[in-house]
């Protein structure tokens, strides 16, 4: 093995690590995969997957062994699997990046969306069946809601209202979840995948230019955006069912999202009219900053960015770009 060989190695392993490590940590396992898709770009062969599928199995291998007793069970089973779906879309969502080196990012991060967009609906349908199983782990977790946030008021001294009022809680909580799956799959995604290819390409100003270039195919595009959300109307006037507007919802906000990220590249295109260094991945880092820290401009920042995306369909924003 060459020298460049060993350094390789030896990086991969770092990068494996640190992603087991991050998958077991609160809020970073959100974003495990950043280590080793960044680590992916330095090889230039079938090699650059081997990070990505030892991290995706050892997190995945892990979790079954620690759960070991809960698999003995048909409930315990569903559970773990449920618990499961983040990191493996993550893990998926990872190995299509890496294995579409070389094509268009907004390709490579559309193609890695579609595991999780697919998983996402089924997962969405089966939970909305009413199954035996699927009521009694509701019913599980229901309890389960409402003792631990009981237990946290009463540590904190404070009143989240009665049992009954907390499975409320939990339910809207869940049914907004339900609704936004999809686009939630899509946000993470592209949030681990855009901050590796940052600090793989650090200083390149060809992603910010790349970045600027992003257009959806404005005529088809805004008709689907329009149907989708009168789709959801019409399922929420005419009380439809949940699965109807959940359904509706997922895929309005997901073309929302398309069109928030064309809004994304036009504020970046203004700002480096007047700054050309200015880089998309600063600009990203302002919204994380905004959407974490600012209340009410945070979510002035979720409308106003999609709705930019729109009306490029009419306004002709990047002139000269």
């Amino acid at each position: 093995m060459t020298d460049e060989g060993k350094r390789l190695f030896l990086s991969s392993m770092v990068a494996v690590g640190l992603s087991f490590v991050l998958s077991y940590l609160p809020v970073c396992s959100l974003f495990y995969t950043i280590p080793v898709i960044v680590i992916a770009g330095f090889f230039h062969d079938g090699k650059r997957l081997i990070p990505a599928l030892v991290s995706g199995s050892a997190v995945v291998g892990y979790t079954l062994i620690q759960n070991h007793a809960a698999l003995q069970s048909e409930l315990g089973r569903i559970g773990v699997l449920i618990s499961l779906f983040f990191p493996v879309v993550l893990w998926v969502s990872a190995l299509v990046w890496i294995a579409l080196e070389g094509k268009r990012s907004i390709r490579r991060y559309l193609a890695s969306c579609v595991f999780g967009t697919v998983v996402s609906l089924v997962l969405l349908v089966w939970l909305t069946s009413a199954s035996d199983k699927v009521v009694a782990l509701d019913k599980i977790m229901s309890k389960s809601f409402a003792t631990l946030l009981g237990s946290f008021s009463q540590q904190a001294g404070l009143s989240f209202g009665t049992d009954a009022q907390l499975q409320g809680m939990y339910r809207m909580a869940i049914q907004v979840t339900g609704a936004l799956l999809v686009p939630i799959c899509m946000v993470l995604v592209g949030v681990n995948e855009f901050i590796a290819l940052n600090i793989r390409r650090r200083n390149d100003q060809s992603i910010s230019e790349a970045v600027v270039a992003w257009h959806l195919p404005l005529e088809r595009s805004v008709w689907v955006f329009l149907s989708c959300w009168t789709l959801v109307a019409v399922s929420y006037f005419a009380h439809g069912a949940y699965l109807l507007t959940a359904m509706a919802v997922n895929l309005a906000a997901s073309i929302s999202l398309l069109y928030a990220l064309q809004g994304f590249a036009i504020v970046l295109y203004a700002l480096r009219k007047k700054n050309r260094l200015f880089s998309a991945g600063r600009l990203f880092g302002y919204l994380v900053i905004i959407l974490s820290l600012v209340p009410g401009l945070n979510v002035l920042v979720v409308v106003v960015l999609p709705l930019l995306g729109v009306t490029e369909t009419w306004i002709m924003y990047r002139k000269n770009e």
